[in-house]
């Protein structure tokens, strides 16, 4: 009888507890990055007689996740991908449009001013023809500053994107490092995965790609060393590297990036930092903004040097 009495006490308590979690996921259906909790089911141990052993009831074996690692990474590296082309694209579609423009490009200025040099060619001894060159050059002149002076716009916004990014990220570090410690000592504790903190650390790492390349190395104490780029340690296990933004001592508007490491070591890290936002805001100076800017500047020498 008392063995009757503990089975139905022991599945009272155990049904409790997965009422409990399924009460939990329904509050929790519109959480941003919540994992749904299942409830895993274990026989107690028998209680042995005479004859043998008899069942002595049902208990929580464990609470886990509704979470698939790989497709958590897939869809990191997804995200960081779009990021990484999404503002590419964008800058660059800057660039293109001012330059195809016909009243903010060069190319109508230059047909311009060869026209009048042809008129001058044409008809040396016009003073108008003259007057028409000269006054040509001046606005070609212009327009070349002009243009220079807005690619040094887009390259002071550009740093300064690299500066708030950077700011972003360290937050997500030091976040990450906090709920490691969490998971840890939780995880010591009762011997259980602390499944909201996990959820809340994966959000955070997802919000991470969105910056950068992540790759992570899940830990045995429950903590997650999280990589960034092509695999430069952003956090190792409770604690965390600080992203930095520094100048190119050969050109001081040209920033680099920097990883200041425990010691005040400060490594660069500018050629390995790849994908989300961070990584197509670094392919973009390299690959356009500097290349844009100096064809413009051999435009104008050219020019310069011919007609000078």
């Amino acid at each position: 009888m008392a063995s009757s009495i503990n089975s139905g006490i022991s599945a009272l308590n155990a049904f409790k507890r997965q009422m409990e979690t399924t009460g939990h996921n329904i509050a929790n259906v519109n959480t941003e990055g919540f994992s749904r909790q299942r409830t895993q089911f274990t026989t107690r141990d028998g209680e042995a007689i005479p004859q043998g052993y008899i069942g002595s009831g049902v208990q929580i074996a464990s609470i886990t996740r509704s979470y698939d690692s790989y497709l958590a990474t897939r869809v990191r590296d997804y995200s960081s991908s779009f990021e990484e082309f999404n503002v590419y694209e964008q800058r660059a579609n800057q660039i293109d449009n001012v330059i195809a423009d016909a009243s903010a490009g060069i190319d109508n200025m230059l047909q311009q001013f060869f026209a009048s040099v042809n008129d001058v060619a044409s008809d040396p001894t016009s003073i108008p023809a003259r007057s028409v060159m000269i006054n040509r050059a001046n606005q070609l002149n212009d327009r070349f500053a002009s243009l220079d002076g807005w690619f040094e716009d887009l390259r002071h916004q550009l740093n300064k994107d690299f500066e708030r990014q950077t700011t972003e990220i360290n937050s997500i570090a030091r976040s990450l490092a906090d709920a490691n410690n969490r998971v840890r000592t939780l995880t010591g504790s009762t011997g259980g995965a602390p499944n909201d903190i996990l959820d809340e650390r994966d959000r955070l790492i997802d919000e991470l790609s969105r910056y950068t390349n992540v790759s992570t190395l899940q830990q045995d104490d429950g903590t997650m060393n999280v990589f960034v780029g092509t695999g430069q340690a952003l956090v190792v296990g409770t604690t965390y590297n600080t992203l930095g933004v520094t100048s190119n001592p050969l050109a001081l508007d040209h920033k680099e990036l920097v990883i200041q490491q425990p010691g005040g070591l400060a490594v660069n890290v500018t050629n390995q930092m790849s994908g989300g936002s961070l990584g197509g805001l670094l392919r973009f100076r390299d690959e356009v903004l500097d290349e844009s800017q100096n064809a413009l500047g051999r435009v104008a020498i050219g020019v310069g040097s011919f007609f000078n």
